[in-house]
Formats: structure tokens, sequence, C-alpha cells
């Protein structure tokens, strides 16, 4: 299963009503319940989401995960979260990369595969991640290290010309 959101869709937060960590946890959740049919949701559980707090939803997100089939792998791709690290959106943000890489770390249950990713470098990542979980990609890759032509041929084509002559 795969669950996204793009906070480069919903940057302006004065206009756009989806530009927030609400926003982005709702729609999580709603993705979550339309790929799944099975979850066992009570009224309770509806009244408290319907309070409309980050809490709620992400009380309701972790339950649902707890709910899937052990054997389920769920990828979450969150795409631009940097972009919600504004003073407006901050303490939000943080609550939402907390909550989701806490999922992500848990031994137990279905599997909740998360990448989080920006164009910059993320501010404040949970205290969660090691600096072994973050990966920063230099925005120029240096020439010497492109994949040319002349490397395929040294590198690659030479086994695939190997393979065409054994199946001839």
């Amino acid at each position: 299963m795969v669950i996204h959101f793009f906070c480069g869709e919903h940057i302006a937060a004065a206009t756009d009503e989806n530009a927030n960590p609400m926003a982005m946890m709702n729609s999580l959740l709603a993705q979550l319940l339309t790929q799944y049919p099975d979850f066992e949701i009570s009224g309770q559980d509806l009244a408290e989401v319907s309070r409309d707090t980050l809490e709620n939803v992400a009380r309701l997100f972790r339950k649902l995960i707890r709910q899937l089939p052990p054997s389920t792998m769920l990828f979450c791709v969150v795409d631009g979260m940097s972009l919600y690290e504004d003073s407006g959106r901050l303490e939000e943000t943080e609550f939402v990369m907390r909550e989701l890489t806490t999922l992500a770390e848990k031994q137990d249950g279905p599997v909740f595969k998360l990448l989080l990713t920006s164009a910059t470098r993320i501010k404040h990542p949970p205290e969660i991640l090691g600096q072994d979980e973050i990966l920063a990609v230099l925005r120029n890759v240096p020439p010497q290290s492109q994949f040319s032509p002349s490397k395929w041929d040294s590198q690659v084509g030479s086994h695939f010309h190997e393979l065409e002559s054994e199946a001839v």
C-alpha cells in the first residue's frame, strides 16, 4: 500500500486550506481508509476525529495502521516537508514528523516505511532519526561521477554483448 502527500501542491497557508499538517494527516488517513476496507472504527473514534485536532487524527491513524494485517507493507511518502517549517506551522509539522517516524521505528505488526523528502534540508528533523537515516544529496553532481556512454561501454555494455553472443 502507498499513501502520499505533496506539500509543494499546498504551499500558501493564507489561501489554501490544505496547506498545513492537519490537512496532510487528513489526506493520509483518507488514503488509508480507501485502500483497506476492513477497518473497525467505533463511534467514539469518529467523535474524537470530528473534534478536528491533530492529536485525534494522529491517534486514529496509528490505530488503523495497527489493524492492518501483519504482513502488510505500507509506504508513506511526504514530499516537501521543509515547506511547512515556517513559524506558523512548525510546531504541528514537528508533531507530524515525530508521529510518522515513531510508526516507522516500531518493530511489530505491519511494516510502515516512511520517506520524508525536501528540496532543501529539513531544519527540524525528529530526534528519533539518526544521522545515518538522513541523506543529503548535492544539488549539482560533480562531473566525474556522471555515467557517460564510454563508461556504459566499458562497465556494462560489454556484459550485454557477452550475453547476446551466448544466447545466439
